[in-house]
């Protein structure tokens, strides 16, 4: 059992010491993320997710700190942080509602709970100061962050990606089917219990030598107003004044999107959840040997120099990456290797400011203040969480206000040659002068984009997402009024199909060549706007797999580069480890296709599918007309059997197999555009869409968050030269004797 107040520890303790906070961790970057996605259900506003998503503690944000000062005063035979710790023992079952929650209020009151009961138990982090002597803090502190990877791994490896799938395996099946957001909530309640069990079952409290209890704090007699009076007179004490603007410049220097960070990949770049889990699971172990030299780094050099350091390199990791996509790639979208990049050498330095600020704050407060300085950090953590969250939701409601295109009408165009912005503005002004009732398309009532492929460069594209503002349509959509919303985007799609006739792609060019090459295997040709990239093909192949009718598809992309849907779709009912093989597996052979393989060259894709069974002719699938007449023109007088012989089939089955055939175009076109990887067609797709979002552009006020953290620390080091500020905690353990168990 690991005993508190010793001189020296053995490593095993500061190991076990940290296995709660991989527990704490792993659930804080749970609920963190998947929080974001339920409240993204139910709203699309940045300011009001950022706010929500850290405004439903505020409860617990009074509460942690009030416990964290009790503590230092209290004693029992189970000892002053255990009994609290207790407490916390029902959020192990609170958050097990939260994926229920069927609307928003719902939803926050349930968060609401689940922070209340939380924020009962938070004294484990000065219990932990209290096991670990100040010069084993940085050392500590490498396993400290070796945990947070490992919490990270786990969680985004295996986690994430599932939350939308559903497992009817066996003892899923029991209750037909888990989905796996709830398996998610299901695993934070079991982390919440295994951190319970640990800390009162392990740890062994030895009494302080000198304790005040609450009553001679207060002065004899305990009234809420004195006790008011008090707490705030002891948690913010002038000599805590260093370690809280320690805590301003690293909540300023940690400033970032928070939870909108998996709407920036899913929703503005277009990724899965699975694709973000695992870039944030691969750099997490890559950063494990790294963590190892920080701890060393800590105790060895000044660490307020080596914490400064840290931050002026993030500011300038931020200028760069913001740089590049934004004026370095022309659909503002990095690839995966990209973000990877950037996204581990931020985790480096965090790892490292990390390692040496933890250790840091705790220098300069002594252990018998330890839980009083912790509810300080702890209230204030909570004040600056909230501000700075919500300030970084508001920054991209504004910015995305006012640079960003707002709801109205959208539509995907593609042309039949690559064409630049200043051409597109050309061709519409020329068709408004001549047809003043195009007016709805003029250049300077759109929002003009090139959709690019990842890995394209180029300033031009064939395919171009053109938006214009609609309040008529935004206040239909307000109203859920569909005969208002079909009528403007069909109005859009007409003018711009008028204005663009000349140089969109022609509809009849999107298949170029449809046979039946055996009983109910079809080959389909298929124009695209551009040559994919093998990854891109890959996941087309896989998604077209999970079809019911289909048995098998082969999707040949230009340069003889075949895959196997068969070989590369998974089922979701894969348990756990096979699933996070086979996904870290994908992701990493994604990442090589995307970084050591050239595009392939060709406009042409060929499906090569084979039919479980054939739609009926009454499909609900209805290609364009010319679409439509190009694959009937292209319809064969006779096909092959499966037994070699050749028959002519009758005018029923020549209309089944036409509707099998158009329902396996539509299919590959929808696909095609979540894979980024249109199927030639003069508007794909034409309808109402929300304000678009730049979550990116919080980018901005990271770096302007990090300029001032930098501000902050310099003004701490010049008061520490002065001799106006003191390391007490340092101080203590130079003068203690050694403590006996």
């Amino acid at each position: 059992m690991m005993v508190t107040r010793l001189k020296r520890v053995p490593w095993l303790w500061v190991i076990i010491t940290m296995m709660p906070w991989a527990f704490g961790i792993f659930v804080s970057i749970a609920f963190g993320t998947v929080v974001t996605l339920e409240l993204r259900k139910f709203t699309n506003d940045p300011f009001v997710i950022a706010t929500l998503g850290v405004s439903y503690g505020i409860v617990g944000y009074v509460l942690t700190p009030v416990m964290l000062y009790i503590s230092d005063f209290i004693w029992t035979p189970w000892g002053r942080r255990k009994p609290l710790l207790a407490l916390g023992f029902p959020a192990a079952l609170a958050g097990l509602l939260i994926p229920y929650a069927n609307n928003l209020v719902m939803l926050l009151i349930l968060l609401v709970a689940w922070n209340v009961i939380s924020a009962l138990g938070p004294t484990f982090e000065p219990l932990t100061q209290e096991i670990i002597p100040p010069h084993q803090r940085g050392r500590a502190s490498i396993v400290h962050s070796l945990v947070i990877n490992f919490a990270i791994l786990a969680f985004f490896a295996f986690m994430i990606g599932r939350f939308d799938d559903l497992y009817t395996c066996w003892p899923w099946s029991i209750f037909g089917g888990v989905t796996g957001e709830k398996l998610i909530f299901y695993t934070i309640a079991l982390m919440n219990l295994a951190n319970f069990l640990l800390v009162i079952l392990g740890v062994k409290e030895l009494p302080p030598a000198k304790r005040q209890t609450l009553r001679q704090a207060m002065g004899g007699t305990i009234s809420l107003w004195q006790f008011i009076r008090r707490f705030f007179v002891d948690v913010f004490e002038l000599k805590f004044l260093p370690i809280y603007f320690l805590t301003f410049s690293s909540a300023l220097y940690g400033l970032g999107l928070g939870g909108l960070g998996i709407l920036l990949y899913t929703d503005q770049w277009g990724y899965t959840k699975q694709e973000m889990g695992n870039n944030v699971a691969i750099g997490a172990v890559i950063l494990i040997p790294f963590t190892f030299l920080t701890g060393f780094l800590a105790d060895k050099y000044n660490k307020l120099r080596v914490y400064q350091a840290c931050i002026i390199a993030n500011i300038i990791t931020c200028v760069v990456y913001y740089l590049l996509v934004m004026y370095g790639l022309p659909d503002h979208r990095p690839t995966l290797f990209q973000i990877f990049l950037f996204g581990e050498i931020g985790a480096a330095i965090g790892t490292l400011s990390g390692v040496v600020s933890y250790p840091l704050i705790y220098d300069y407060i002594p252990r018998d203040k330890m839980g009083t300085a912790a509810a300080g950090l702890a209230l204030l953590r909570n004040f600056f969480g909230l501000a700075l969250g919500s300030a970084m939701g508001a920054w991209i409601s504004l910015y995305s206000g006012w640079f960003m295109p707002h709801a109205g009408i959208r539509a995907m165009v593609v042309f039949s040659h690559p064409m630049g912005d200043q051409q597109i503005v050309k061709v519409l002004d020329q068709a408004v002068r001549r047809h003043p009732s195009l007016s709805l398309v003029a250049p300077t009532k759109l929002f003009r984009s090139a959709w690019l492929a990842p890995g394209e460069y180029s300033k031009a594209s064939n395919v171009w997402i053109l938006r214009t503002a609609d309040p008529v349509a935004q206040q239909a959509s307000r109203t859920k009024n569909r005969a208002v919303l079909q009528q403007h985007d069909a109005a859009f799609r007409e003018a711009l199909e008028k204005a663009l006739a000349g140089v969109l792609v022609p509809p009849a060019a999107a298949v170029s060549h449809c046979r039946w090459i055996a009983d109910r295997t079809l080959r389909l040709s298929l124009v695209t706007t551009s040559a994919p990239a093998i990854f891109q093909v890959r996941e087309m192949a896989r998604e077209l797999a999970a079809h019911s009718y289909l048995k098998d598809v082969i999707v040949q992309a230009p340069g003889g580069i075949v895959y196997d849907a068969d070989i590369a779709h998974h089922p979701k009912e894969l348990p756990f480890l096979s699933r996070l093989w086979t996904d870290l597996r994908d992701g990493i052979l994604q990442r090589r296709a995307a970084a050591l393989t050239r595009r392939a060259s060709g406009p042409r894709l060929t499906l090569t599918a084979v039919f479980k069974t054939l739609p009926p002719p009454t499909s609900t699938f209805h290609p364009s007309a010319a679409v439509a007449t190009r694959l009937a023109g292209a319809w064969p007088a006779t096909v092959a059997h499966t037994s070699g012989k050749s028959g002519t089939y009758g005018l029923s089955a020549a209309k089944s197999h036409l509707a099998a055939a158009e329902r396996l175009y539509e299919d590959a076109l929808q696909i095609s555009i979540g894979n980024r990887l249109p199927v030639a067609k003069a508007v794909v797709k034409c309808s109402y869409s929300p304000r678009v979002n730049d979550y990116f552009a919080g980018y901005l006020l990271t770096i302007f968050g990090g300029i001032a953290a930098v501000g902050i620390t310099l003004g701490i080091s010049w008061l520490e030269r002065k001799g106006k500020i003191h390391r007490a905690g340092v101080e203590e353990e130079m003068a203690t004797p050694e403590a006996q168990a």
